[in-house]
């Protein structure tokens, strides 16, 4: 009451509006070396900023915990979606230190005095008030105030799926303007909530997304937010509506934002400019690309979202909310922090030939004379299309080599020694251009001419071009042909099947076995993949409302090829290779493998020590 008594005598003289956003903020504080306590950690504050007196609203939480804040703070329901302190009702759940904690009671107090907003400068923009998540946007104002302060007479337009979330986008853009010095700020002919207009001709207009959004206006700069969220029922007439305003400008941008909700029309522009088929450039920032979140910030937010199919619906990028990637939270950063832009290599055998190979890359690291010692073994994995510009084409190469010491303790309950050895990807050849007859060509050339074929199996995916193709392998190069069809690793193609035939036929009742086998193995770190379409394709692979897995967007290819990979580790193929490389790998390797699988014999305890070997 007191506060509010002193600020009505100090504002006296001013004309404040709660409903003009010119009028918000009354003072700004520059600030360095200041941080906020937010759910990816300790993030830095740049600024503090006082605002004109707005109505207090006060949340009171079942579990005790309370915040009073304006109208429009903001604060994260159980979907993290962003949600204003006067639009909760009484059940709702929100995110809180606690994880999902239900209003109580909202009530507006009746008194209205001067707040502090702060800006954040993490990509997230949220942090902690008393214990329960709050949000602060910057970083979309950033560049639409960039964009009217250095062009001319053009027109910016900024949607949402909500007003509020338009109004506060706008907000943040005029605190940005006002903020500038003098001689950046441009002068100033209109200043409303939803419209400003500057006198270099630009203007900032929002609007929230309607079936007749934008129509009449000249468009420059469109910015979509939360654009997947847009009813359904009027998405696919208000994007017929808007787009035309800006394509008819060869000046125009336009940007589209927001989480993934379904196969809507957000998913059909966004697969349409991963496979190059729109003007769109794709974009996607996962969770672990974000500053401070690792696999700690992970656990944390899955408990407290209650669990890790609701934490990858907020966080996994995925464009069914149902269904759940292949892979779980941990795996997928671990993935992305071995990706690697795989290289390109001169291949003497490939070029003499006139074959196109700007599509075989290599691991940075990997010396392609390697592929000739007879010390070496190598696996294929292979999988066919037809070549004409649908699905890829893919060799994918991996090497059979021991597991890294410091993981031999995810081997749980080891059998045999073949449990401590596994595959590294090296190499990756994918196309959709290549004709069989050529695909069967480089094929060829690798296994025979570059790799030591003795220590090489090709792990055909037996679908409809498999017979074709090994067919191919047996009549190129006729003159100096030495395709052995003993290269071709064998599997049963039926369960109850008593032989095994060659290629490995993928069916409804064992791909689900081989995706949850590639999981287990990159669990383990018996299966390394580093190649950045490979890691890229995983974090997009899962369980499909249907329940078949498959890439939930763009292809498949590659990180399918590294699950039927998986399947080789059960092959007596497998088991004489590492019969072979035993002895010829460190001594301390074979020493440590050994004293395990004898202290398993004997039933003692699996949870060694391995700190003097690290």
């Amino acid at each position: 009451m007191l506060i509010h008594l002193i600020e009505w005598v100090e504002y006296n003289g001013l004309k404040l509006d709660q409903n003009d956003a010119s009028k918000k903020i009354l003072d700004s504080m520059d600030l360095s070396d200041v941080f906020i306590d937010t759910d990816s950690g300790w993030q830095p504050v740049s600024h503090i900023h006082k605002t004109q007196p707005y109505d207090i609203y006060r949340l009171e939480l079942e579990n005790g915990m309370h915040l009073e804040g304006a109208d429009q703070h903001i604060v994260f329901n159980g979907e993290m979606q962003q949600v204003h302190l006067k639009d909760l009702r009484s059940g709702d759940g929100i995110v809180t230190r606690d994880g999902i904690v239900n209003v109580a009671s909202i009530k507006k107090v009746s008194l209205s005095v001067s707040m502090f907003d702060v800006t954040v400068d993490s990509p997230d923009h949220r942090y902690w008030s008393n214990g329960i998540l709050s949000h602060n946007t910057i970083c979309s104002s950033i560049f639409i105030a960039w964009y009217v302060l250095f062009n001319f007479d053009r027109n910016a337009l900024i949607l949402s799926n909500k007003g509020a979330t338009t109004t506060e986008i706008l907000d943040k853009g005029k605190v940005i303007l006002e903020n500038l010095p003098f001689f950046m700020k441009p002068g100033i002919l209109k200043y409303d909530v939803f419209n400003s207009k500057f006198d270099n001709g630009c203007r900032i207009i929002g609007q929230t997304t309607t079936k007749k959004a934008a129509i009449g206006f000249t468009i420059h700069l469109l910015f979509m937010d939360e654009f997947a969220h847009i009813p359904p029922q009027y998405i696919e007439s208000f994007y017929e509506n808007v787009y035309p305003t800006v394509s008819a400008s060869k000046k125009s941008k336009v940007i589209i934002t927001s989480t993934p909700w379904g196969f809507n029309k957000f998913y059909e522009i966004y697969t349409a400019a991963e496979k190059g088929q729109s003007e769109y450039k794709p974009f996607r920032i996962d969770w672990w690309d974000v500053p401070g979140r690792d696999e700690q910030w992970m656990l944390n937010e899955v408990q407290n979202l209650g669990s890790e199919e609701a934490f990858n619906r907020q966080y996994g990028n995925q464009f069914i909310a149902s269904s759940s990637l292949l892979l779980d939270p941990g795996s997928l950063k671990k993935l992305q922090k071995r990706k690697l832009q795989y290289v390109h290599l001169e291949m003497p055998e490939l070029a003499e030939e006139s074959l196109d190979y700007k599509d075989l890359l290599w691991h940075p690291d990997f010396d392609i004379e390697e592929a000739k010692e007879q010390h070496n073994y190598w696996l294929f994995s292979v999988d066919i299309a037809e070549g004409n510009g649908g699905d890829y084409s893919v060799i994918n190469i991996f090497q059979v080599s021991p597991m890294a010491i410091e993981d031999f303790d995810k081997v749980i309950s080891p059998g045999s020694m073949m449990d401590f050895f596994g595959l590294k990807q090296v190499g990756r050849f994918k196309s959709n251009q290549h004709p069989i007859e050529d695909f069967a060509k480089v094929l060829y050339i690798l296994g025979f001419e570059v790799f030591y074929s003795e220590n090489m199996k090709m792990l055909i995916e037996w679908n409809t071009f498999g017979s074709e193709l090994m067919k191919r392998m047996e009549t190129v190069f006729p003159q100096r042909n030495e395709f052995d069809e003993e290269c071709i690793a064998k599997f049963k193609h039926r369960i109850d099947a008593r032989s095994l035939s060659y290629g490995l036929k993928i069916k409804s009742d064992n791909k689900p076995i081989l995706c949850q086998n590639f999981k287990k193995a990159v669990i383990q770190n018996r299966i390394i993949v580093t190649d950045a379409d490979t890691v890229e394709e995983s974090t997009t692979f899962g369980k499909l409302p249907n329940g078949s897995y498959a890439g939930q967007s763009g292809n498949d290819d590659m990180i399918m090829s590294s699950i039927n990979a998986s399947e080789f580790l059960n092959t007596v193929d497998f088991t004489e290779y590492v019969e072979e490389l035993f002895d010829l790998v460190d001594p301390e390797i074979q020493t440590r493998i050994e004293d395990i699988l004898e202290r398993d014999l004997k039933g003692g305890d699996l949870n060694y020590d391995i700190y003097d070997l690290v």
